[in-house]
């Protein structure tokens, strides 16, 4: 205290200004991340935004809302998470979210890509995937990020629209799109706005984040949806894609010159050609999303062979089947699209009601732009249904894998862990829909762009 006493006002002023930020800090983060989620009641009532049509309310939710409950029970979860696997029909899917929340009044809130779970950059030589691992630090960030996006979205009402913290260039939320829609808001911060979360990301662990963790807080877990397609017809999609559609002609060329240009069916049978595409990772991609963010998800691939994948991929995939089976309510399949939708509307109609017929006349959209594309001679409408138009010269060597071609992949046992994945979310989803009472199967474009 005499040394407190002996301090000039100067000195006193200088340390209250470097002092006032410190406690400050501390002050609004126990308030935010402690006190706040006490003192809001544990369920609290969705905003009446005049946007909602149809169902817009239901009996408070089960904290277990990722698992199925016979005899096939709504629920009304604060958020959806949609893990969204590349080329799985998830433009598909979420398109049609896109027009559901038109009428269900929910929010859509996209999440930046995580570099491990899209595609090497264009200019490497070869996809390096010593190099797609994610530092430590920085993926514990990112993941951090995401489930603090979202809990503290439920326990906030939606008021924080701040950036998000995770990656270099993503310190602002994107801007949105033209087309979105109308952007419901409310005045009244207490009360829970529905959001869509969704992302090219690995499935975060939301039982073990801080923000989902105490019993207290177990109602703002996240439901959360995904899709998944073919193994073979999946990879041909991606490995044409980055080659005729994606960013912009000058990233399509430089995917040409340093991964190759041939065809897959001709790369797969290629030892150096598979290697430098990393085919078997691509064929893996479905069961590394589901397996998610955790140290058993980890593959070297570069050191794996064909002839012991399956005993280095092992770990990874009993995890992904867990967390399919135990931690994702709802796996849309690609070739089972009309049941999907089915199920979809059933258990989540908050926020997708009236998504299984507006699918069906999705699939008469693109059938219909098909037709008058084709017409136009040297070009075709690339198999989708995502709802973007984009036409495919059909002289590229880009052609789906012929019957040998595919019995190749499945001898070369590339594709093991994605196969177990697709097979067991589509035995999923045919007991689950037969629970709810829905007959049959099939149906829908079920591709994407």
């Amino acid at each position: 205290m005499a040394n407190l006493a002996s301090l000039s006002s100067t000195q006193c002023a200088v340390l209250l200004i470097i002092l006032f930020p410190l406690l400050f800090f501390i002050f609004t983060h126990s308030f935010h991340t402690y006190l706040r989620p006490l003192l809001l009641p544990t369920s609290m009532p969705f905003q009446s935004n005049g946007l909602c049509a149809g169902i817009c309310s239901l009996p408070a939710s089960t904290p277990d809302v990722n698992i199925f409950h016979p005899p096939c029970t709504p629920i009304d979860p604060l958020s959806v998470f949609f893990l969204r696997i590349p080329k799985a029909a998830s433009t598909r899917l979420l398109t049609l979210s896109e027009r559901a929340r038109t009428t269900k009044g929910y929010l859509l809130q996209e999440f930046p890509d995580f570099p491990d779970a899209v595609a090497a950059a264009a200019d490497e030589k070869a996809w390096d995937v010593r190099r797609q691992v994610t530092p430590l630090e920085v993926r514990d960030k990112y993941f951090r990020g995401v489930t603090a996006k979202i809990g503290l979205h439920a326990v906030t009402g939606g008021g924080r629209r701040g950036g998000f913290v995770g990656l270099p260039g993503f310190s602002k939320p994107p801007p949105p799109a033209a087309d979105a829609g109308p952007v419901p808001r409310t005045d009244d911060q207490d009360r829970v706005l529905r959001t869509l979360f969704y992302g090219h990301l690995f499935l975060p662990d939301f039982p073990t984040s801080r923000h989902f963790s105490k019993a207290e807080h177990e109602h703002l877990t996240p439901a959360v949806i995904s899709a998944v397609r073919d193994p073979i017809a999946r990879m041909a999609s991606a490995y044409n894609y980055v080659r005729e559609g994606a960013r912009s002609e000058a990233h399509q060329a430089a995917i040409r010159e340093n991964r190759g240009n041939e065809a897959l069916g001709e790369c797969v049978v290629d030892d150096e050609c598979s290697e430098r595409n990393q085919l078997r990772r691509s064929c893996s991609t479905q069961a590394l999303y589901f397996c998610g963010d955790h140290k058993e998800c980890t593959v070297h691939w570069h050191l794996v062979t064909d002839d012991d994948y399956e005993e280095k991929t092992a770990k990874m995939l009993a995890r992904a089947l867990r967390n399919l089976e135990e931690k994702v309510l709802v796996t849309v399949v690609a070739e089972e699209m009309d049941l999907s939708m089915e199920l979809l509307e059933r258990l989540l109609p908050t926020y997708f009601e009236g998504v299984a017929a507006e699918s069906k006349a999705l699939d008469a959209e693109t059938a219909l732009r098909r037709k008058e594309e084709g017409a136009g001679g040297g070009f075709e409408r690339d198999r989708g249904g995502g709802g973007k138009a984009r036409a495919v010269n059909i002289a590229s060597p880009y052609r789906k894998p012929s019957a040998a071609e595919k019995q190749i992949i499945v001898d070369k046992g590339i594709c093991h862990a994605d196969y177990i994945i697709w097979e067991r979310a589509r035995q999923l989803l045919l007991e689950r829909a037969g629970t709810c009472g829905f007959e049959g199967g099939g149906g829908g474009a079920g591709g994407e762009l």
